[in-house]
This record gives C-alpha cells, sequence and structure tokens, in this order.
C-alpha cells in the first residue's frame, strides 16, 4: 500500500475523515529503503495509538466520513485490513514473477 494510502487510513482515525491528499515532505523516502522503513514503523505506532485512544463511545457512536459514505471505526479498520490484503496481493504476484524470495510469515499469510 503506497504511503500516502497508509497515512491516511491512519489519520482518518484521529479526525474522523480519510482524506488522500496527503504528501510527505520528509526527504529521502524515494531513496532510502531504510528511511521509508522508519517511516512506516512510525505509521504502525501511530495507528495503534489513535486506535487506542477512541473510548468506547467512539466506537459505538463515531462515524468516519470517507468522501461521500461514512463507516464505523470498526468498518474503517476491517476496510484498512482489505486494502492491505489486496496491496500484499499484488507485491506477491510480482515478487514471484521476480524470482525473490518472500519471508515464510509472508507465504504463510498471502500465499
Amino acid at each position: 500500500m503506497n504511503r500516502i494510502m497508509q497515512h491516511s487510513y491512519v489519520d482518518s482515525f484521529r479526525t474522523g475523515a480519510c482524506d488522500f491528499t496527503y504528501r510527505s515532505q520528509l526527504p529521502g523516502l524515494e531513496t532510502s529503503v531504510d528511511a521509508l522503513r522508519q517511516w512506516y514503523s512510525g505509521l504502525d505506532s501511530d495507528l495503534e495509538a489513535a486506535v487506542a485512544a477512541l473510548s468506547d463511545d467512539d466506537h459505538a457512536t463515531c462515524q468516519i466520513d470517507r468522501g461521500g459514505w461514512s463507516v464505523s471505526p470498526q468498518m474503517q479498520l476491517h476496510v484498512y485490513n482489505e486494502a492491505l490484503l489486496i496491496f500484499y496481493g499484488k507485491v506477491s504476484v510480482y515478487l514471484k514473477a521476480m524470482g525473490r524470495e518472500r519471508p515464510k510469515q509472508w507465504r504463510d499469510w498471502i500465499a
């Protein structure tokens, strides 16, 4: 999943809206695997914190605007999970076509 989409999903739990216009200004993300890895790690932490910050009432009553339709935080997590599965499935096909080995966890999870 590209980093714009991942950031948008993470941020939606804080803002209540899914906005895909975000553009990172951090230098090196296009040229450094380490910088990209660190950025994604930060997003993972941000997602955990944003979801943990939601109260029981938020889970029951809040809606996240997806630009014309809204979903509950639980459904947003489900949509995000499905988006990740689609992304990893595509990457898996590309890696197989390139003859690249995928980690065992990846093979077990994605196939």
